[in-house]
């Protein structure tokens, strides 16, 4: 399945998402919130408004199973591009 940017087939399916700027974005949002930072922290050193950082956030808490940040703050995010 290919969505509107040509994305959906470019890889495999990881525990976050799909590759692609989907995942890499919802990887960042969460590695930056299990280093601490808040939602509107992280909106603006990735430019997101604050709703979106929430939404990724609830997308990545689904994926691992958890229902807070304070939660993934604990668990490994193996496999999951670095914010650099």
């Amino acid at each position: 399945m290919t969505g509107a940017a040509g994305r959906g087939s470019e890889g495999p399916q990881t525990r976050l998402g799909h590759a692609g700027g989907s995942h890499r974005e919802r990887s960042r949002v969460a590695r930056l919130a299990q280093s601490g930072f808040t939602n509107p922290e992280i909106g603006a050193r990735l430019f997101l408004s604050p709703h979106t950082v929430e939404w990724h956030l609830r997308k990545v808490f689904a994926k691992l199973g958890t229902s807070s940040r304070k939660e993934i703050g604990s668990i490994p995010l193996e496999g999951m591009p670095t914010t650099s």
